[in-house]
């Protein structure tokens, strides 16, 4: 696993990890599951090596959110995926509050702990002492690892016998160019 962070040859970690809880102002299922690929996409597209594990889950209140484990570059800040999530809709009025996200910086040592809590959680049968609602699909369909975090959460899964889906950053949208007018 260390490998898989980015480890120098004296035992330094390059890469930074961070827990991350997102949300939307309607909390449905469907925009949940809209918008995580559109924030893999921007992230694929705007950092050279991370690692995201991508987890959509609903809470006691029947509202939708994400949690995101992920492993950055240095030199970009968890905040910045914040950004990026609250700006994926054109529409402001439609824009999760930033103040609604939660950003949490991870000790190195500590995501291979986090890797199994996330799995954990969300194979609990209960939360909070109440029962799991019925409409929360399958643990293989609400996780997707991406990226340098992939064969760390292969490792978990196979040691609770979980198949592992691999997100697919869709590939970055060309920047138009304005062409030139031909001219006879």
């Amino acid at each position: 696993m260390r490998r898989e962070l980015g480890e120098r040859a004296d035992g330094s970690v390059r890469a930074r990890a961070f827990s991350v809880t997102l949300t939307t102002r309607s909390g449905s299922e469907a925009e949940i599951r809209a918008r995580l690929p559109l924030l893999l996409r921007d992230v694929a597209h705007r950092t050279r090596r991370a690692g995201m594990l991508l987890a959509f889950d609903v809470a006691a209140t029947g509202r939708w959110h994400a949690h995101v484990l992920v492993l950055l570059e240095p030199h970009v800040d968890a905040n910045k995926l914040v950004r990026w999530w609250t700006r994926l809709d054109n529409v402001k009025a439609k824009r999760p509050a930033r103040a609604a996200q939660c950003v949490r910086r991870l000790n190195d040592g500590r995501l291979a702990d986090e890797l199994e809590r996330v799995l954990v959680h969300n194979l609990a049968r209960t939360r909070a002492g109440k029962p799991v609602p019925a409409a929360v699909p399958a643990l293989e369909q609400r996780v997707q690892a991406w990226g340098t975090l992939t064969r760390p959460w292969a490792a978990v899964c196979a040691r609770h016998g979980l198949v592992v889906t691999v997100a697919r950053a869709a590939p970055p949208r060309a920047a138009s160019r304005a062409s030139k007018a031909s001219t006879p």
